[in-house]
């Protein structure tokens, strides 16, 4: 994921407030976690595609379902800087777009490292 084209709002008064984005965002997020999981049970079989004319079609369908999955997670990977950013309060004028940002990953490394270790436990 390039984090580096994830701009954040900014919070202010006559603009979306922090509560709609976040639950625009998590509706969002839901959704495209659901979208995962049913693009997961599409899998390609190879017993689709054994008599294909094309010889490895079955390994270039599944590479190609792979990459499909991987488009969605960079979306919802992205949704989670937006999320965690303006859960932080979205972007603060005059600071720096590269501080912002370290910020904003190291927060999601945790995040993700968290979530990780749940997994695994």
């Amino acid at each position: 994921m390039n984090t580096a084209k994830v701009v954040l709002p900014v919070i202010h008064n006559n603009g979306t407030s922090k509560d709609s984005l976040m639950e625009s965002l998590s509706y969002a997020g839901k959704a495209l976690r659901e979208a995962m999981d049913a693009l997961a049970r599409c899998e390609p079989n190879e017993r689709d595609y054994y008599c294909h004319e094309h010889a490895g079609a079955g390994t270039t369908a599944r590479l190609d379902h792979h990459e499909r999955i991987a488009r969605l997670r960079s979306v919802y990977q992205e949704l989670q800087v937006l999320g965690y950013g303006v859960s932080q309060g979205g972007h603060q004028r005059g600071m720096p777009r590269n501080a912002e940002m370290d910020d904003i990953n190291a927060g999601m490394d945790d995040i993700n490292e968290a979530g990780r270790a749940r997994r695994t436990a």
